[in-house]
């Protein structure tokens, strides 16, 4: 027998979030006191995306977005994080020489009458 799982009694959709005192639809929105119970759709969920994704490894096919998401790991979502904080510091830097340029420029332009390096003429 198919397992029974809670659904939207306006749009029959599974994806519910339970408040304190009702239940809300994450798709149409609707707020209800308690939802529907019915059997559980064949062919949803990530168990079965990842049985057809390795099924169809022989074609070599490049994964969906939302089927990479499926299969990250902890160590690619580390990657990502390095990955950002090291642009971030890339940026940082880049924005610390631009503000150290632009003040040299500004102290060249007051006490020397210009600066070469800088064709802005900044007071």
């Amino acid at each position: 027998m198919a397992e029974l799982i809670n659904a939207c009694p306006f749009c029959d959709n599974s994806d519910l979030i339970k408040r304190k005192q009702d239940w809300k639809c994450k798709k149409c929105g609707a707020i209800f006191n308690e939802p529907v119970q019915r059997p559980m759709k064949r062919g949803g969920g990530p168990k079965f995306l990842k049985k057809r994704v390795t099924d169809n490894d022989s074609t070599s096919r490049m994964l969906t977005e939302k089927e990479a998401k499926i299969f990250e790991t902890d160590a690619d979502r580390a990657k990502k994080q390095v990955s950002r904080e090291a642009q971030t510091a890339q940026w940082k830097a880049k924005r610390r020489e631009r503000k150290i340029a632009a003040s040299k420029a500004r102290w060249h332009a007051k006490f020397d009458g210009g600066y070469n390096g800088n064709n802005r003429n900044l007071p």
